[in-house]
């Protein structure tokens, strides 16, 4: 990305950049009323900034990468106890993240599937 990204703010135009959108100002918005960044995928992108990430996510994250197979993408995944495993959270590095969300929907734009997309549960 270039410049240190230190600010809040400009993590969440590099995100929005990465994703081939842009960061969407908090003036004017009530909190959850609009996604942090725009996206030219259907994607409602949240982003956190955090001086440090809890040890057990960064760990996970390393175990996962290391016992990753040849094109194997890591991921973790986040359960709390007593709760729903459909209601798990999955962890992705924000590269594997990009390129699963390129392939999936270019590739099914270029073979012309598709159309719009929405959020659901």
């Amino acid at each position: 990305m270039g410049k240190n990204p230190s600010t809040w703010k400009r993590v969440e135009k590099d995100v929005g950049h990465m994703y081939g959108g842009d960061r969407i100002p908090i003036t004017g918005r009530a909190r959850g009323s609009a996604a942090d960044c725009t996206s030219r995928y259907p994607l409602g992108i949240e982003v956190k900034h955090r001086k440090a990430l809890a040890n057990y996510i960064v760990d996970g994250m390393d175990q996962a990468v290391a016992s990753c197979s040849e094109g194997d993408t890591p991921i973790v995944v986040l359960h709390k106890k007593y709760t729903s495993v459909d209601d798990c959270y999955v962890v992705m590095r924000i590269k594997d993240h990009l390129s699963w969300t390129r392939k999936l929907f270019d590739d099914a734009k270029d073979m012309g599937i598709g159309g719009s997309v929405e959020c659901k549960d």
